[in-house]
């Protein structure tokens, strides 16, 4: 283990999430709030919405830390778990099946389909439903714990593009109804029984992002509560323009057995920082 200023990494990104990984076996005692929020400084460091630090690789089991913009500890990241897992692949010694990676005190499931990360993803957890003041009409969200807690409006197509939505997603990610901890904040659009049109501001980047994945699972979620139909294959289209997948495994009785998220991770670049 050693304790330095410079940092070897690779740039990531899922759908237009944008990450830095960087190896914790190596790195891992030298992070510190302030170096993670220079890394993912856009005008002082690499530039990312979060930081991975994995430790395993070259192994089928690897050991996750993730890290939002703002330096702090994220339990969950959909997108950042397929680009670790992409890494993990190409990063085997020995050939295999399936890599799992421990994240937040859970367990996530990875298999390789061409050229996307399937991940298996734990059920949802609902943490309320109501109603939020969009403009001058009230919306329906629901509230949905996927690993980290999001808070889905459902909404109209046109809505989904407002011009304010930074302003609207400061506002409704510190409301103190969802305090204490605060809630990712996703617009969310159906546009068709199994196409959901989203875009989402994150905590912890404090920002709106192009994509996110575990508030797509959370979209999808509020689809299945608000539709209640047989669909099993599920896409959300983010504001990058690209779309995620999501696949149900179901029961007779129309039960949500086991959810899986399959999407493309890229690697973008690679280099060393001094900081």
């Amino acid at each position: 283990m050693i304790t330095c200023s410079e940092f070897s990494f690779i740039k990531y990104q899922g759908n237009g999430n944008d990450f830095i990984l960087i190896d914790g076996s190596v790195y891992g005692q030298s992070l510190s709030r302030e170096r993670i929020v220079q890394l993912c400084s856009r005008q002082y460091g690499v530039g990312a919405d979060g930081l991975a630090c994995v430790k395993g690789f070259k192994s089928s089991v690897l050991e996750m830390e993730f890290f939002n913009a703002d330096g702090k500890r994220a339990l969950m990241c959909g997108n950042a778990l397929r680009c670790v897992a992409f890494h993990g692949f190409k990063s085997l010694e020995v050939l295999s099946s399936k890599i799992t990676i421990s994240l937040g005190g859970v367990s996530y499931d990875c298999f390789q389909e061409k050229e996307k990360i399937k991940v298996v993803l734990p059920l949802p957890k609902l943490k309320g439903e109501g109603v939020y003041t969009l403009g001058k009409r009230e919306v329906p969200y629901i509230w949905v714990d996927t690993g980290v807690d999001h808070l889905v409006l459902h909404v109209e197509p046109h809505e989904v593009g407002m011009e304010e939505f930074k302003a609207f997603g400061k506002k409704v990610r510190h409301d103190k109804a969802f305090a204490p901890g605060g809630v990712n904040v996703n617009l969310a659009a159906f546009t068709s029984p199994n196409t959901i049109y989203m875009r989402t501001y994150e905590k912890g980047v404090e920002d709106e992002t192009l994509a996110c994945g575990s508030g797509a699972a959370a979209a999808v979620f509020a689809m299945q509560r608000a539709y209640k139909n047989s669909n099993k294959n599920y896409f959300v289209e983010f504001f990058s323009k690209e779309k995620l997948e999501f696949n149900l495994e179901k029961d007779s009785r129309n039960q949500v057995l086991a959810w899986f998220m399959l999407g493309e991770a890229q690697a973008v670049f690679h280099g060393t920082i001094s900081l």
